[in-house]
């Protein structure tokens, strides 16, 4: 995410964070969505009340979201660090 395309007033390209976990809510339960690069390249784990098991790619998370009318409700990001010049 650019900061800067969310928000008027900051420069573009030079507040750039990524999504590196979140909190679901889905019924009367929740669980936690994380990246983990360490866990086969770009796992995304989850977590719930008995488990912890690898969901799989961005892609697999969102197909999992859609179709279990699972609900992101807090959301974590990474700061990047700005390009070098």
């Amino acid at each position: 995410v650019d900061v800067g395309e969310v928000y008027s007033g900051l420069p573009r390209g030079r507040h750039r964070y990524a999504l590196r976990s979140m909190v679901c809510y889905y019924g009367a339960h929740y669980e936690a969505l994380v990246l983990v690069p360490e866990a086969g390249g770009a796992c995304w784990l989850k977590f719930d009340d008995k488990s912890v098991s690898c969901v799989g790619d961005w892609q697999a998370v969102r197909r999992k979201c859609e179709a279990g009318r699972i609900q992101p409700s807090v959301l974590f990001y990474e700061a990047l660090l700005p390009p070098q010049a």
